[in-house]
């Protein structure tokens, strides 16, 4: 058997891996702000965003409406799509980075940024804000989901954490090739993302 620390690069490999990616693919789809750096140059591509999205909206619900670059300003996460009705109308979730967003987008997207949920023209938003596909960020979650889901299947029977109290055999004596418990933080932060994902 091969030691942990020498599987895919151990405890440091799954933070880079795993974790840390997973954290913040998690913090952008929740609070919006700048695009996840790991997926920032494909995300912008022009497969996955789109300018004039007026007509395919009702195809992308799901995707992320971010802020036009312009004067140096970077595009931020602000809206999550809900939904496109004769391509005049459009509901969104508002993510919480909005409140930041420049002020022309804040007018059209933010008018009372208390409330979770907003509406508003699509002729009016298109000047302000483009439209990221929800797919390639799908696909990134589910990748991720499901690699921490094998990983959390390798470790399990290794971690006293993941015991059931209504287990009745004793588990195995450790091994010299089991794996070192995983570092606290680590460990929490796996068990987050899995919940979430």
């Amino acid at each position: 058997l091969v030691p942990f620390q020498a599987y895919r690069g151990g405890w440091e490999g799954l933070e880079t891996r795993l974790r840390a990616p997973a954290a913040e693919l998690l913090r952008f789809l929740q609070q919006g702000g700048d695009l996840p750096e790991s997926m920032e140059e494909v995300l912008l591509n022009r497969r996955n965003l789109f300018e004039q999205w007026k007509k395919k909206a009702p195809k992308l619900v799901g995707g992320v409406l971010v802020s036009k670059e312009h004067a140096g300003h970077k595009r931020q996460a602000v809206c999550q799509l809900l939904g496109a009705s004769n391509q005049r109308t459009v509901t969104f979730r508002r993510l919480k980075h909005l409140k930041y967003a420049p002020s022309e987008v804040r007018h059209v997207l933010g008018k009372d940024c208390s409330e979770p949920f907003g509406s508003a023209l699509i002729n009016d938003a298109l000047p302000v804000v483009d439209l990221v596909s929800p797919v390639l960020l799908c696909t990134r979650a589910a990748d991720l989901s499901k690699e921490i889901e094998e990983m959390t299947a390798l470790l399990q029977p290794h971690c006293p954490s993941f015991w059931s109290e209504e287990e009745e055999a004793e588990p195995e004596a450790p091994r010299e090739d089991t794996p070192a418990e995983a570092p606290p933080s680590v460990q929490s932060a796996l068990e987050q993302v899995a919940a979430v994902c």
